[in-house]
């Protein structure tokens, strides 16, 4: 059965970035008070009654997950949930540039890259750098719309004219190769600075088993987008994001043993570009994310259910 790209609304939710009231958070002020005290803000998180909430009525049909494995997200929804509401707080402290070094600097104070323009206003989210001078651009939202910023990657600072944003059309398929490459060699960044520094972490292999079927699905969507078949690449992407987060909430709080330095950044900074490109090629092929975040109580199943209520995701094996 082919599935139909369905409309933007569910990334329209990402409208307010600055009091991001699209998570239904009850009270309006606790993403910002994480975000101006971020240091450890998981102990007051625990007793929040945070869960995930699906978004789609095809809420079964997910990523291939070739291990086969069920994510329970009955049990490590609510962690999710506020995994997530912190990584979104912090993401409110915004992008920095510095016009001495001409580096941009993400949310964890790490730099991006070299850009001799100040071109990201207040309220940007989900920046995706230049990645080198094959990827010469940069992705970015502004309140919940999208766009692309071509020729960011600069020679020198003798360029004296900021690039033009292009706006971005939900499931227009014009960007994803180049996407779609950047987070192929992303999740690849990611399980090697898994394998060589966070091995003496507990659960490795389970989790470094999920991050390899992200690289894995990440090789099809590329595939994909270098033969133009939007169709296939959207099968990859749907409930992409479920595996994406599962994985970042296991290793969120893991221990860096550096063995072999990989690419930039630690395995958190990593992961926050991977969701940002993740984000946008979601958006350019027409997927729509999976779940929102709220903070009500859940309902009691009625009666006519019955015994215990299965989890809300299935992850079917690759072969059909």
């Amino acid at each position: 059965m082919q599935r139909t790209i369905p409309s933007r609304e569910y990334f329209n939710r990402d409208r307010d970035n600055q009091s991001l009231s699209y998570l239904r958070l009850r009270d309006p002020d606790v993403v910002s008070r994480i975000a101006r005290n971020p240091q450890n803000p998981q102990q007051w998180l625990r007793t929040q009654n945070y869960r995930i909430r699906p978004l789609s009525n095809n809420w079964q049909q997910t990523v291939r997950y070739r291990s086969g494995r069920p994510i329970d997200y009955v049990t490590h929804g609510p962690r999710i949930a506020n995994r997530l509401v912190w990584w979104r707080a912090l993401q409110l402290t915004g992008y920095r540039w510095n016009r001495t070094n001409y580096v941009y600097y993400d949310f964890w104070r790490r730099p991006l890259g070299i850009y001799y323009w100040n071109v990201f206003r207040p309220g940007a989210r989900f920046l995706v750098p230049h990645y080198n001078r094959f990827c010469r651009g940069s992705y970015v939202v502004y309140s919940g719309n999208y766009y692309y910023y071509p020729e960011t990657y600069a020679q020198s600072p003798e360029v004296t004219e900021p690039p033009e944003p292009v706006a971005m059309e939900y499931g227009d398929f014009a960007f994803v190769r180049d996407l779609a490459y950047r987070f192929e060699r992303m999740t690849n960044s990611i399980c090697l600075d898994l394998y060589y520094n966070y091995r003496s972490n507990p659960e490795f292999e389970t989790v470094y088993r999920e991050a390899y079927d992200l690289l894995l699905a990440a090789k099809e969507v590329l595939q994909a987008a270098e033969r133009g078949d939007q169709q296939a690449a959207g099968e990859w992407l749907y409930g992409l994001d479920q595996l994406f987060y599962h994985l970042l909430d296991q290793v969120a709080d893991w221990e860096r043993t550096e063995q072999k330095p990989i690419a930039d950044g630690d395995i958190l900074s990593k992961l926050a570009l991977a969701e940002a490109t993740l984000q946008h090629l979601m958006f350019d092929v027409g997927v729509e994310p999976s779940f929102e975040i709220v903070d009500e109580t859940a309902p009691l199943p009625g009666p006519e259910a019955g015994g215990n209520p299965a989890p809300m995701i299935t992850l079917p094996p690759l072969d059909k």
